[in-house]
C-alpha cells in the first residue's frame, strides 16, 4: 500500500537549457500554426473564386447560346473586301487577386501566445 504512493525525482542536467528549448520549440510551433492558418484563408479564397468563376463561365455560355440564335444564319462569302485593322489599344492591366489581410482571431491569438513565449525567452536571457 505504501509502495504505490511513493514519489521518484528525477535530477535534469541543464534544467535553463532545456527549458529554452522548449520554449524555443514552441515558438516554432506556433508559427507553423500561424503559417498554416494563413495557407488555409488563401485556399478558402482560391475555392470562392474557382466558384465565381465557374459560374461566371456558365453565364458566358448561356448568353453565348442565346447570341448565336439571334445571329442570321447566312453563308459567308468567299472573298470579301479586306478588313482594316484598327490600332490596337493598350492592353488591360490585369489586376491582381485581392487577398483580405484580415486577421482572424486564430492568428490573434497565435501572435499573443507568440509574444508570450518570446517574452519568456528573453527573461531567461536567451
Amino acid at each position: 500500500m505504501e509502495d504505490k504512493e511513493k514519489t521518484f525525482f528525477v535530477g535534469i542536467e541543464n534544467p535553463i537549457s532545456r527549458r529554452k528549448d522548449i520554449l524555443e520549440c514552441s515558438k516554432d510551433v506556433v508559427g507553423i500554426l500561424k503559417t498554416y492558418d494563413t495557407v488555409n484563408g488563401i485556399r478558402k479564397e482560391k475555392i470562392e473564386k474557382i466558384s465565381e468563376l465557374k459560374r461566371l463561365m456558365s453565364e458566358i455560355k448561356k448568353l453565348n447560346s442565346i447570341l448565336k440564335n439571334h445571329l442570321p444564319t447566312e453563308k459567308i462569302r468567299e472573298k470579301s473586301e479586306p478588313i482594316r485593322r484598327t490600332k490596337k489599344t493598350s492592353p488591360k492591366k490585369q489586376e491582381k487577386p485581392n487577398f483580405s489581410k484580415k486577421p482572424d482571431k486564430n492568428i490573434k491569438k497565435l501572435e499573443s501566445e507568440l509574444s508570450d513565449i518570446e517574452s519568456k525567452l528573453n527573461s531567461m536571457g536567451v
